[in-house]
């Protein structure tokens, strides 16, 4: 008795009658058309699988399954004796055939040229099936040029330098086109990838985005994975840019878009760098790219062949690519100075004559939220520039670092807004560290390292943006910011933010990394009227105006004890009448570093000699010292008060410049 095919396809599945034999699915490889024939010749059952699987592969497969006589019996051509096969194995069911569905097209997909000539069509059948036809009718393509799908509007693309995505089928073409983009597929599916199609996407940015299939849940063989693969190879050295884009969940982009809607599009912001994809399956999709070996050491003479000047956020104050802070006392103007500058770097407008680099800016607020906006109600009026349309954002609270939480949901709400402006932000506040910095001990190196590291990873996610962190100034040293000195450390740039006995706010450049220190730059604030509110009463705040920096609480000197000795003393011995020498002994200060300090008041615009043509011309206080002492309330008389030097001005400089 021979083999019954019909009991050898049930027993592999997908069994389905085809004229005298059987079709039923391949073991060999991941069958989901039932492309192998079995067909009955007398004693003889014959095999032959359509995909092009190896004959005695198929023949070792199916014999492993026990649907062949053990390898110690002889086949029957063979000596020896006749085996009734049907006693050896037992005989499954003949399957029930379900009722045959006549194949219906749903879509046919068009194959042009590049004037849009029709070469050939993908028709998509239901149940699932694909076919190419060529547009002479004929159901082959021998004979017939081979292109992308939808080549016009690919090359047109790409000579606009536009990215091309390349998805493994027409729908997802499609899917990704009614969101503004320009994608392309190859006929017959995974792995059918030609070179020609490559020579379409010469000079292209391109994005791959595989097929994330896992048939039946045998990873070994994930088609998507060596198509994407195959591409990759195809266009290295061709294409200008490959990256790959994973999606997260579902098949391919099309299951994705269906399941999440049109927020999936925020993570084709940021595809990855290219790479293989592992065959075997065993992979994350959230975390692909496997470490590239780093390289530690670059040849001197390669780092200095393309040398760029220093990028600025805003020109000579924060460099471009960093975490900046500035400190203060309470009271100081820090939040205004801060505010000033994010309405600058998200309007576009200069910050006090310093151009900016416009962009987005997220203000994370930790305290006084009312307050804020009164105070960007107050710049806006004051400045004359609206913050209509302008991409600033104000938190309604602080960001706790530490909390995994609290930074998801505003990197969550960050990205989000992102995928509406197409572009990273340009400046994020912290306004204040100590409000960011909660449950930890600002003292503790260890701690403020995490700090700053994970801020540093929320700058790089979201394309190197700058933080600008505002703090308090230290408990002990007013003159420096509170916590771990590995703050200052660490950070790129540093400013503090003082205010006088006249009200004179200076910001002073504390550290400037990859630059020159700046020069001190003076502000005032002045009020600023915001009109009724709705029960009728008056809304004010401030705004900061540009004031010449020079300040009498700057430190010109240093006693015998050590101890400072400020611009606002040596004004007030000038006008008593004082001689340099009278002046170095009521101040305990050297007559050298007097005369010193001299120079420097000089340098400041707060002395000057009386007569300009006389060397030997006496010292005297420009009124703008006058104007100073007096808002400080020293009480000047009107008349300038003179002190004559004890040694000509010429010795003077000359002293003092030796001196050091």
């Amino acid at each position: 008795m021979g083999l019954d095919a019909g009991s050898i396809a049930g027993a592999l599945g997908g069994a389905k009658k085809a004229g005298s034999g059987w079709l039923a699915k391949c073991p060999i490889h991941d069958d989901n058309r039932a492309s192998l024939s079995i067909t009955s010749k007398g004693d003889k059952i014959l095999f032959k699988c359509h995909a092009g699987c190896d004959q005695n592969q198929l023949f070792n497969e199916i014999r492993n399954r026990g649907l062949l006589p053990n390898s110690s019996l002889l086949p029957p051509t063979l000596s020896g004796p006749k085996v009734d096969i049907s006693e050896l194995i037992k005989k499954p069911e003949t399957p029930k055939l379900e009722p045959k569905i006549k194949p219906k097209i749903v879509a046919e997909y068009d194959y042009t040229d590049e004037s849009g000539q029709v070469l050939y069509s993908a028709i998509r059948y239901e149940p699932k099936d694909f076919r190419q036809r060529a547009a002479s009718g004929a159901w082959t393509l021998d004979g017939v040029r081979r292109v992308l799908y939808r080549l016009p509007e690919v090359m047109r693309a790409v000579s606009e330098g536009k990215t091309i995505y390349i998805v493994e089928g027409e729908k997802d073409v499609h899917t990704l086109e009614s969101f503004g983009l320009v994608a392309t597929c190859n006929a017959g599916g995974a792995c059918k990838w030609l070179p020609d199609y490559s020579e379409f996407l010469r000079g292209a940015s391109v994005v791959i985005i595989p097929d994330c299939d896992d048939p039946k849940g045998q990873k070994k063989e994930i088609a998507g994975f060596k198509h994407h693969n195959q591409v990759l190879a195809s266009l290295s050295g061709v294409a200008a840019s490959i990256k790959t884009f994973i999606v997260p969940s579902g098949k391919d982009c099309s299951d994705w878009v269906d399941a999440i809607g049109e927020s999936w599009g925020e993570a084709l912001i940021k595809p990855i760098e290219p790479f293989v994809l592992p065959e075997n399956g065993d992979y994350d999709r959230f975390n692909l790219a496997p470490k590239k070996k780093e390289k530690i050491f670059t040849r001197a003479s390669e780092l200095i062949k393309n040398l760029s000047a220093i990028e600025w956020l805003i020109e000579d104050t924060i460099e471009a690519d960093c975490i900046a802070l500035m400190f203060g006392k309470p009271g100081s103007g820090k939040s205004f100075m801060s505010i000033a500058m994010a309405c600058a770097v998200a309007t576009g407008s200069d910050f006090f004559g310093k151009p900016v680099k416009k962009g987005s800016v997220f203000y994370i607020a930790g305290e006084g939220f009312n307050g804020i906006a009164r105070r960007l109600a107050a710049w806006q009026r004051n400045s004359g520039i609206s913050l209509n349309g302008a991409e600033l954002y104000q938190s309604s609270k602080p960001m706790l670092v530490f909390n995994e939480d609290s930074v998801r949901a505003f990197c969550d709400e960050i990205q989000e807004t992102l995928s509406e402006i197409k572009e990273p932000p340009k400046l994020i506040v912290i306004d204040t560290f100590a409000r960011a910095f909660v449950g930890e001990d600002e003292n503790d190196a260890k701690a403020t390292s995490v700090f700053l590291n994970r801020l540093e990873e929320i700058r790089v996610m979201f394309g190197r943006s700058n933080i600008l962190l505002v703090h308090h100034s230290g408990h002990g040293n007013l003159k420096r910011a509170r916590g771990s000195s590995n703050i200052n450390a660490t950070i790129n740039v540093e400013y503090e933010v003082e205010k006088d006995e006249s009200n004179l706010i200076i910001l002073h450049n504390t550290k400037m990394k990859d630059a020159e220190e700046q020069p001190d730059v003076g502000f005032r604030l002045v009020g600023v009227d915001l009109g009724l509110d709705s029960s009728g009463k008056e809304i004010g705040s401030a705004a900061l105006v540009a004031q010449d920096a020079v300040s009498l609480s700057a430190i010109v000197a240093k006693t015998a004890m050590n101890k400072d000795v400020t611009a606002f003393a040596v004004v007030k011995e000038f006008q008593s009448g004082n001689t340099l020498r009278q002046i170095s002994d009521n101040l305990n200060v050297t007559f050298g570093k007097i005369q010193k300090a001299a120079i420097k008041m000089t340098s400041m615009g707060l002395l000057q000699k009386e007569d300009p043509n006389n060397k030997k011309s006496a010292l005297v206080l420009t009124e703008k010292a006058q104007e100073l002492f007096s808002q400080a309330g020293g009480n000047l008389p009107s008349a300038l008060s003179k002190a004559k030097a004890s040694a000509p001005w010429k010795k003077i400089k000359e002293r003092a410049d030796t001196d050091g």
